[in-house]
């Protein structure tokens, strides 16, 4: 049903787009700041190692956004790009003083994503619940995060995309 909606050109540009600003650039950085020993560890277990890639991701989510309005019916695609570099901005913001979960933050992104689009997409909101509580236990479990650390990451992930989503 997207294909009839949505022109392949438009499809192409968004999983491109996508793509390219949440995955390789972001990749781009962190191995040049490894490069430079700006970061410490590998893994960015360190909240002070994560807050240059994490603004870098932000960037260029937020120009990804503003790429995909050159084409058409890619508005909700660029809406979400641009909700998602806020979400992780806000982040790199909040990690410099406390951690909290990126996990959990991307799924209560999801869940107020369908939470707002209505009834139509209610199954669609249970399973992403679901999975959240999956995703978050984990994250317990590991003892990556304590309880308010994954709290107050879904709490940003539903309050942030809700307001944008609103606007």
């Amino acid at each position: 049903p997207l294909g009839k909606l949505i022109p392949v050109s438009s499809q192409l540009m968004i999983w491109l787009t996508t793509i390219v600003a949440a995955i390789i650039l972001p990749m781009l950085v962190i191995l040049i700041l490894k490069h430079f020993r700006v970061l410490k560890k590998r893994n960015l277990d360190d909240r002070e190692d994560r807050a240059w890639p994490l603004l870098a991701l932000g960037v260029f989510l937020a120009l990804g956004a503003f790429f995909l309005r050159l084409f058409p019916s890619t508005e909700i695609f660029s809406q979400l790009l641009f909700i998602t570099s806020i979400q992780v901005l806000l982040f790199a913001v909040i990690t410099l003083y406390w951690k909290i979960s990126m996990h959990a933050m991307a799924w209560g992104e999801l869940c107020g994503l369908f939470l707002m689009l209505g009834s139509i997409f209610k199954w669609a909101f249970v399973l992403s619940l679901i999975c959240a509580g999956v995703v978050i236990s984990s994250r317990l479990i590991l003892r990556k995060h304590n309880g308010m650390q994954v709290l107050a990451g879904f709490a940003q992930g539903v309050i942030v995309t809700m307001i944008f989503l609103s606007l």
